[in-house]
């Protein structure tokens, strides 16, 4: 609960396509956020943010750099 966010809302473009989307991400904080169709598609890879694991950085050094690298998706919804 505590990443969730439910009351603010932000236009920006999707990285992946360029469209204007609306997000619950702050553009200024995360810079790759994708159009929830387009984050769910296969018009990307995701294997392309997979790095191989260092033992001189911590685990959680390592894991909050690979969650800053994967793109976010826009809005979450059920269709």
């Amino acid at each position: 609960m505590l990443y969730k966010n439910d009351r603010s809302y932000h236009r920006t473009k999707c990285a992946l396509t360029g469209k204007s989307i609306v997000t619950t991400y702050d553009p200024e904080k995360h810079s790759v956020i994708y159009n929830t169709q387009d984050r769910r598609s296969d018009k990307r890879d995701p294997m392309e943010y997979g790095v191989e694991f260092d033992l001189s950085k911590t685990f959680f050094e390592q894991f909050a750099d690979l969650r800053s690298r994967v793109p976010k998706i826009a809005m979450m919804n059920d269709n």
